[in-house]
């Protein structure tokens, strides 16, 4: 691939057959002056006056130095000129005659250079004197060299140092070096690697390419080109990073004018060649030119002894880049464009696409992609390049004609592809993101026009569903990644078509989820759940489903109910766990309990009480329907087991005793039970009609108990159960002394022993039509015991009515005695009492006597301590023990009013 040569450069006369030789020249960039030295003396060139073209002189200053100048400089960014002269290193003004400010201190100076800090704007020069390396910085108008820099010495004294990004680059006799500086942050100090890179030529010469991040050396009649990041592997010689360009002849000076190097050869031969791709551009002969210097951009200085030539690019820069375009050069045309302001922004745009559009028929799809994310190519016109990606409503008129390519091919294409629109969706994500945030109120948002924020949607539409398309071709392990994106705009009907083509189900649940699309993901797992062992394992059993209906909530309860009904139908009990959730979401908690409660009912019985008891015991629910439920299911169970349980009856009983069966009987009596006797929710009213059945005994007291019916709840105890432990337990519950009817329990207790009603009579509790229960008899022994134990819970006198006046004194004595003991305690608690309170009445009456006797006298000059004002005539306290008065509506508005008075 070769370039057909065209002029570059044309070529102008600044001066000619001067007088005086030329030593070196320089230029002044912002300025746009051209300096050429003359031993001791300076000539500077201005740009014509009167409209005119090229550079005549303006001044001349008469030795800026004693000695001859070797080196010459100037530093734009400072705006100073530095010029070494017989090893020493000076600082001129730019301004005429060009005074000297300051002269560097280190001595014997063999070269040197200067760059200026981006980012702390620090003017830097760096100096070699005695193999030794020194770095500089200009402060408070004078250098000061900088002690925290371990640079390694050179073998051999420099003759050129250049800077290129963190790397110093020098040349010694025998060979190219380069130093790879890097900051240490925890000392505050630069050290450097040394690297010995390959041997100088005849004229050695160092090139900072900044814009291509490289740096280049001179070697005979090659440039060879390496990466100046520090970053990379220095050591050893990769091609990844080097290049080499190659000129006709022994380069004598060569610089830098992107895209162009131009060379000086012998014989004033000037040879421009291209960087990037590597062509010769153009050969032009000036006289006996010995040296170069950069100008301008697309301009450069050249010097022989006695005349001065400037080489201008912008002449025949149009016409150059249409050249390159129409030989299809497109890379170095847009080089050449990006050059100068010639080319506005739409001609660059129009010269990129086309180099876009040829790298991607030599098939250079990476470079391709890149150019067109540059230039932010309208999306649509990218993938027209792709017509079977493309949807056709989406298609752009005018897009360029899709090359055919082969199957492999087309894989990198779509690679490529990928990467770019994948980078292109964050850019427009980022967009709609900052519009949201600016419709919002948010101060670092930046809104959308109505227009821009409809063209963007689109956009990021098309480019997510073409991006899902080469996903799926291309990288499938993205497919989720994608779909799970916060922000995808896919087209659902394109990705759902797209994803059941290729059987990615996983990813069309992802899809089904992100969009909230709930029966068609409930749908899909139910029916690849069917399929099993068939199926993706991901569907496999019901988990899935339960998991995902948990993270639903009240407004999709119809749906929640529709598809809980075959996963209970599998496991009722894992089927709870979509109505109670997990502990890190409260949507099933705060799902209407009233409506799963229905619907279990309807759909599950065996659910019921489970989830009614994870409701009440976890969550703490104090809903009086669900306390009742579950009591309701409790006697449900417990009425069911019981027909199972024809064991339950020993040969001399006639009730079971509740929570004492064995297996699931048991367990279910013990919890209901329980339940009854801590919930504070629900009616008892309500659950006695619930408890109808003979076996409810002990549950039915316990409601008699709540409802303060201890007369009917004790003849439960004593009459059926015939257990005391229990009759005394359930008073000893129940009694207390502060309330008129529960204080009378132990009485009901007594009376239940000595008078005991026919339970087959009362409503207390319902028995078997097959039960053959004996009329309860009388049992004082038993009466008498319960009141010689709990003598001081009842009425001494009504108590002893109640025994029978036939009972033998003897029986009587123990509970005599402990009424007697009881009486007496009582009696002498109020003899305490008594005594107690006569004495507080006397301490009082003292305390009166004593205050009354106490003479204040209140004064028109007597203050309140509080607010300072006079008491006057209001009403007023006395501190007992301060003496101070105040006001008595301040005293009661203070702190102090805790204060005796």
């Amino acid at each position: 691939d070769r370039c057909t040569m065209y002029e570059a450069y044309v070529s102008s006369e600044v001066a000619f057959k001067l007088p005086v030789e030329i030593n070196a020249i320089t230029f002044h960039t912002s300025a746009k002056r051209i300096f050429a030295l003359s031993k001791c003396d300076l000539h500077f060139y201005a740009p014509a006056k009167s409209g005119r073209r090229g550079y005549e002189l303006e001044n001349v200053a008469k030795r800026i130095s004693r000695k001859p100048v070797q080196q010459l400089k100037v530093v734009d960014e400072a705006d100073f000129l530095l010029t070494l002269s017989d090893q020493v290193l000076s600082l001129h003004s730019l301004t005429f005659p060009f005074p000297v400010k300051a002269i560097v201190r280190v001595k014997a100076v063999t070269a040197f250079t200067a760059h200026v800090d981006k980012k702390n704007k620090g003017f830097y020069i760096t100096v070699a004197s005695k193999r030794k390396f020194s770095i500089l910085k200009w402060k408070d108008d004078d250098f000061i060299e900088l002690s925290n820099c371990d640079l390694p010495i050179p073998s051999d004294n420099p003759l050129i140092i250049t800077w290129s990004r963190r790397c110093l680059c020098y040349a010694i006799k025998d060979s190219y070096n380069l130093i790879a500086m890097t900051y240490n942050s925890a000392t505050q100090a630069w050290s450097g690697e040394n690297t010995r890179l390959f041997p100088v030529g005849d004229v050695p010469c160092i090139l900072d390419i900044a814009e291509k991040k490289m740096v280049g050396f001179t070697r005979g009649d090659i440039v060879t080109l390496r990466s100046s990041s520090v970053g990379e592997k220095l050591h050893g010689f990769s091609p990844a990073f080097s290049q080499d360009i190659r000129f006709t002849g022994t380069l004598l000076a060569v610089v830098n004018d992107g895209p162009y190097l131009v060379g000086l050869l012998p014989k004033g031969v000037v040879e421009i060649r291209s960087i990037s791709p590597s062509y010769l551009i153009q050969t032009i002969t000036l006289g006996k030119a010995v040296m170069l210097a950069p100008a301008l951009s697309g301009q450069v200085c050249i010097a022989s002894a006695f005349d001065v030539w400037l080489l201008d690019a912008h002449l025949n820069l149009r016409r150059n880049v249409g050249h390159l375009v129409n030989e299809r050069h497109f890379d170095l045309a847009v080089q050449l464009a990006d050059c100068g302001k010639l080319f506005n922004d739409s001609e660059k745009i129009e010269i990129k696409t086309q180099a876009a559009l040829n790298l991607f028929n030599q098939r250079k799809f990476e470079d391709a992609f890149a150019l067109h994310a540059e230039i932010k190519t309208n999306v649509v016109s990218v993938l027209s390049l792709f017509p079977d990606l493309l949807p056709e409503r989406f298609s752009a008129p005018h897009s360029p004609s899709a090359p055919d390519l082969a199957e492999n091919e087309k894989k990198r294409a779509m690679l490529a592809l990928s990467s770019y629109l994948a980078a292109a969706r964050t850019e427009l994500a980022f967009s709609l993101e900052q519009h949201n945030k600016a419709r919002n109120g948010e101060k670092n948002g930046t809104r959308l026009s109505k227009e821009d924020h409809e063209r963007t949607k689109t956009e990021l539409q098309i480019v997510d569903t073409t991006l899902l398309q080469c996903y799926l071709k291309t990288r499938p392990m993205l497919v989720d990644s994608l779909l799970r994106l916060h922000d995808n705009s896919c087209s659902f009907e394109d990705a759902e078509m797209m994803l059941r083509d290729a059987k990615q189900l996983r990813s069309l649940f992802i899809l089904y989820e992100t969009r909230r699309k709930h029966q068609m993901a409930l749908s899909l797992l139910k029916e690849q759940a069917a399929l099993a062992p068939h199926s993706d394992p991901f569907f496999h059993g019901i988990y899935p489903t339960v998991e995902y209906l948990q993270t639903l909530g009240n407004s999709h309860l119809d749906a929640i109910f529709e598809y809980a009904k075959w996963v209970l139908a599998e496991d009722p009990i894992e089927g709870i766990t979509i109505f109670t959730g997990d502990e890190t979401s409260d949507l099933a908690r705060n799902l209407n309990r009233d409506k799963v409660l229905d619907f279990l009912e309807e759909e599950c019985i065996e659910a019921v009480i489970p989830y009614l008891e994870h409701v009440i015991f976890k969550w703490e629910d104090e809903s009086a329907r669900l306390h009742e439920a579950l009591l309701e299911y409790y006697a449900r169970k417990v009425k069911e087991l019981l027909k199972e349980y024809t064991h339950a009856f020993h040969d001399d009983e006639n009730v079971i005793r509740a929570g004492q069966e064995e297996g699931d009987l048991g367990m279910y009596r013990r919890k209901m039970l329980k339940f009854l006797h801590h919930s504070l929710s629900y009616s008892p009213n309500k659950i006695l009609v619930q408890l109808n059945h003979y076996a409810f005994c002990e549950e039915r007291a316990l409601i008699l108990g709540r409802l303060k019916k201890h007369e009917e709840a004790l003849s439960i105890y004593t009459g059926v159960l015939h257990d005391i432990n229990a009759a005394e337990e359930y008073c000893r519950l129940y009694y207390n002394a502060a309330d008129p009817i529960d204080s009378q329990v132990y009485l009901h207790l007594v009376r239940a022993f000595v008078s005991p009603s026919d339970p087959q009579l009362g409503t207390a509790v319902l028995f078997s039509p097959d039960a053959d229960l004996p009329t309860p008899t009388p049992n004082v022994t038993l009466a008498i015991k319960v009141l010689s134990r709990h003598a001081d819970k009842m009425d001494a006198v009504a108590a002893l009515s109640l025994i029978p006046d036939d009972s033998a004194l003897c029986d009587l004595s123990a509970s005599l005695t402990a009424l007697v003991r009881a009486t007496a305690h009582e009696a002498a608690a109020s003899s305490i009492r008594r005594a107690l309170c006569e004495s507080a009445c006397l301490r009082v009456e003292r305390r009166k006597k004593e205050v009354s006797s106490t003479r204040v006298l209140i004064t028109s000059n007597t203050q309140c301590v509080h607010c300072e004002k006079k008491i006057g005539t209001s009403t007023f306290v006395r501190h007992a023990q301060t003496g101070e008065v105040e006001h008595l509506y301040c005293h009661e508005s203070s702190d102090r009013n805790k204060i005796q008075v």
